[in-house]
């Protein structure tokens, strides 16, 4: 495929007191494959020396922006400054603490183009890839997401919406991890949703992909792994408390489908 004419793709990262992983993850932004990059890195005031690293990185790499907060505005906030500040056509969020393959962009790329020309031009269409997980004791897994099936549809609308907030498996598209950190979308899509909800301290991505669900979003993957995802302590706990007030934000979809206690 001739990649020329390709558009731009933002890669929109954000760093808050990381200095031990962000070099590797820019890195990889640097080192993608696909020829036309805007690299936007938000340092939501760090104090650990995250922001001396991103200044080297940018004077020796001309497509990287950093955007630097003189307070910590949060993840939804600073993600929604990458929705803001974004040159490309598209955005592929990347995590601090993980490396992309330099192989990712172009196979999200194909894989949501060819979607969308084939079943879902003009709609909503949100794409991830599978992950490597490096977890405890050197132990690795691989970690499959959804919508891989190759000429057919892939998981959309409710069926989504139900998988996340009421645990329901998907009759089609299989099950897997949709994380954020291996999405990628046209810019106008996060702009169309709002972008993430500032009023959550987190799981702010599963309430943007539930709100993508109900708009009618279509959901596909890439098969192949293309992050390399380490584990932690932090990472592994969920955060009750979080998953509950993204509940309380679609209540009544969930009273639509029954008791709200019972799946709270």
């Amino acid at each position: 495929m001739d990649y020329r004419d390709a558009p731009l793709i933002t890669i929109g990262l954000v760093a808050h007191n990381v200095k031990d992983t962000v070099e590797r993850a820019v890195r990889s932004a640097v080192r993608q494959s696909y020829p036309s990059l805007d690299i936007l890195v938000i340092d939501d005031a760090s104090t650990d020396g995250t922001g001396v690293i991103l200044d080297q990185m940018a004077q020796r790499h001309g497509d990287v922006r950093v955007i630097r907060n003189d307070v910590s505005r949060g993840i939804a906030a600073c993600r929604n400054q990458i929705i803001e500040q974004a040159q490309g056509a598209f955005i592929a969020f990347f995590d601090a603490a993980d490396e992309s393959l330099p192989q990712r962009l172009i196979r999200q790329y194909v894989r949501l183009t060819d979607y969308e020309d084939a079943f879902a031009r003009g709609t909503t269409v949100l794409c991830h890839t599978a992950q490597i997980v490096n977890g405890s004791e050197n132990k690795k897994r691989v970690v499959p997401t959804i919508g891989c099936a190759p000429d057919t549809l892939a998981p959309h609308g409710l069926p989504v919406a139900e998988y996340f907030l009421l645990d329901m498996k998907l009759r089609q598209g299989g099950a897997g991890a949709m994380m954020i950190g291996t999405q990628m979308a046209r810019k106008s899509v996060y702009r169309k949703l709002g972008g993430f909800d500032e009023n959550l301290n987190a799981k702010e991505d599963m309430d943007f992909a539930v709100r993508a669900a109900l708009d009618g979003a279509h959901f596909v993957g890439v098969p192949e792994t293309a992050v390399i995802r380490t584990d932690s302590e932090s990472r592994r706990k969920q955060k009750h408390a979080d998953k509950i007030a993204v509940m309380e934000k679609h209540r009544s979809f969930i009273e639509a489908h029954g008791d709200f206690t019972f799946f709270r």
